[in-house]
């Protein structure tokens, strides 16, 4: 269940989850939550090859292009750690520095909102865990947090993207459907839309399907699309459906504060919204 319950002041601040997959499959899985801010570091090495009889004038050869995500999890558990280690796992027994890792290569996405509450996502396609193992355990210092750094690695998807969504657009429920209007075009893969919607008849409603408004452009696979409401006067209960919106808690969601929000995307195979995070305030 990819939920977390914070204050709309931490909120603020920067909410960030991690989830991840195996390489090529969309990442679901909720890896743990960021306890500090999460750090992105793009490196590049090149060589430069001078002309010699034209002082001045070179080319430049790019020998090695990096990207790294690392930060703290929080809320972790054995399955979290073997999976941020790439190491095996038995039972309730992490084997720590195993010769084999259960898995090698993960599919990576980060999660957050920035402090004017638009939606950021960070997606690795082909990523390899890096992290050495730093585990504090004490009462004195609050939950227990492990390091995590994820190396891109070069794909046919590339290292990395980093996407944002812009500025909310305003929809409104229609006979319990309404049409996202923003996604980037010519997008085959995470361009994001960001929504916030209202109930018809300026009241409470029911979500039960999600369209691509007319004159934009078709629904993609693996667009994301992040709902928040429009105002607390209109909770939006969103229905869960197999085949139309799929939670992964298989339960409907009320969305019912302004600082709620969910975050989907589209499996274009199956003709399905399905749920990625969601941010739940108390």
């Amino acid at each position: 269940m990819t939920t977390v319950a914070k204050s709309s002041n931490d909120l603020l601040k920067g909410y960030t989850a991690i989830l991840a997959a195996a390489t090529g499959s969309q990442p679901t899985e909720l890896l743990g939550y960021a306890s500090n801010s999460m750090k992105v570091k793009v490196t590049r090495k090149f060589n430069d090859f001078f002309v010699e009889d034209l002082p001045g004038v070179f080319e430049i050869d790019i020998s090695e292009v990096g990207v790294e995500v690392s930060g703290e999890l929080a809320q972790v558990h054995e399955d979290v750690l073997a999976r941020c280690l790439g190491e095996t796992k038995t039972g309730y027994e992490v084997n720590l520095g195993a010769a084999m890792p259960e898995v090698e290569e993960l599919a990576i996405r980060v999660i957050g909102a920035t402090k004017n509450r638009r939606p950021f996502h960070i997606y690795l396609p082909r990523a390899l865990s890096i992290s050495d193992l730093d585990f504090e355990m004490s009462s004195k210092k609050g939950p227990s947090v492990i390091p995590v750094t994820f190396r891109a690695i070069d794909g046919t998807a590339g290292l990395a993207k980093f996407m944002w969504g812009r500025p909310a657009v305003a929809a409104t429920i229609a006979t319990g459907t309404f049409g996202r209007t923003q996604v980037a075009t010519g997008a085959t893969i995470n361009g994001i839309s960001f929504c916030t919607v209202s109930g018809e008849g300026a009241a409470a409603d029911t979500l039960t399907d999600i369209t691509a408004l007319a004159g934009t452009a078709a629904l993609t696979n693996n667009e994301i699309l992040r709902l928040q409401i429009a105002a607390i006067t209109m909770p939006i209960t969103i229905t869960h459906a197999s085949g139309i919106i799929e939670m992964t808690d298989a339960a409907s969601l009320t969305l019912s504060k302004i600082s709620d929000w969910i975050d989907f995307y589209y499996d274009l195979p199956n003709t399905t919204w399905k749920e990625l995070t969601r941010y739940v305030a108390p």
